[in-house]
């Protein structure tokens, strides 16, 4: 099982036993408790704004500059860049310890697909109506339900795949990326209100949410078919790929490239002696002339 579509990376060659579930994890939306709801709908045409840095690394672990490695900006930019910003923001924040601006709502947890797709959004799932931007550390899957919603994303990684996955998105224009130890209030606040009045991040990203969406079955029905089918034919050996018995040394045609070796190092030899020969003989000829006119 790869986790992978051709829609979030590109298409790839794909021997028999390799089947592709990219967005296994993505879902469609639920309603919102009744709180969650009336918050977002009150923002008004601005919109909501998400962010979250996943479950690996909690916002509250974000370091304070006054702490710990003074070149890390802390959650304190994001506070005063939310507190100029016009739309609200639902942040996943694990603490108490900020005084935060009356347009920002924290919860230690929250749907997070829930406020990416909106429910009962017709024969797909698409982003939810007050939902303009998701602030993401960018892992794996927080970038593929981004996509599967169709949300721009203002990308900050951490570490691990994140930077990669950041990059990415933002060679396909699907994002900005703002890195941590350069990162400023004014800075979040430019990136943000690029995503959000440029229209064309967003076009983008529904283009690839209706691909996703639109498969034969969900990723979780295919996963689910091709392993009961491997337990019916007990392993499908029929699929393997042949290369995966071979031995190391045959796998890399090591007798191939050997042979290839020799023949390299013959016909260098003979080009060598070759070459001895012909300037022996040139200065040979060149000592005879010399004697002549002496």
């Amino acid at each position: 099982m790869i986790n992978g579509h051709p829609a979030l990376d590109s298409p790839v060659p794909l021997l028999p036993s390799q089947v592709e579930i990219g967005t296994i994890n993505a879902k469609p939306a639920k309603p919102l408790p009744n709180d969650l709801e009336e918050f977002m709908a009150s923002s008004g045409a601005h919109g909501v704004i998400y962010f979250s840095i996943g479950s690996i690394a909690e916002s509250a672990d974000i370091p304070i500059r006054a702490k710990v490695l003074q070149y890390f900006t802390s959650q304190l930019e994001f506070v005063e860049a939310f507190r100029r910003l016009p739309q609200k923001v639902v942040w996943k924040y694990e603490g108490s310890d900020l005084e935060l601006p009356p347009n920002v709502l924290t919860r230690a947890w929250l749907p997070q697909q829930d406020i990416l797709g909106t429910w009962g959004g017709g024969a797909c799932d698409v982003c939810h109506p007050k939902t303009r931007l998701f602030i993401s550390h960018c892992g794996n899957l927080g970038t593929q339900e981004a996509k599967y919603h169709g949300v721009p994303v203002l990308a900050v990684p951490v570490a691990f795949d994140q930077p990669r996955n950041a990059a990415r998105m933002v060679r396909k224009k699907l994002a900005l990326s703002l890195e941590w130890q350069t990162l400023t209030a004014q800075a979040i606040v430019d990136a943000v209100n690029e995503l959000v009045n440029d229209t064309t991040y967003g076009a983008r990203l529904r283009t690839i949410s209706a691909v996703l969406q639109d498969q034969k079955e969900s990723p979780g029905a295919r996963a689910v078919w091709w392993i009961e089918y491997v337990i019916r034919h007990h392993g499908a050996p029929h699929l393997l790929y042949p290369g995966k018995r071979l031995h190391f040394l045959q796998y890399v045609s090591a007798d191939v490239l050997l042979f290839i070796a020799v023949c390299c190092y013959v016909v260098y030899r003979i080009l060598r002696s070759a070459v001895v020969v012909a300037v022996g003989a040139w200065r040979g000829r060149l000592k005879e002339t010399k004697k002549k006119k002496l």
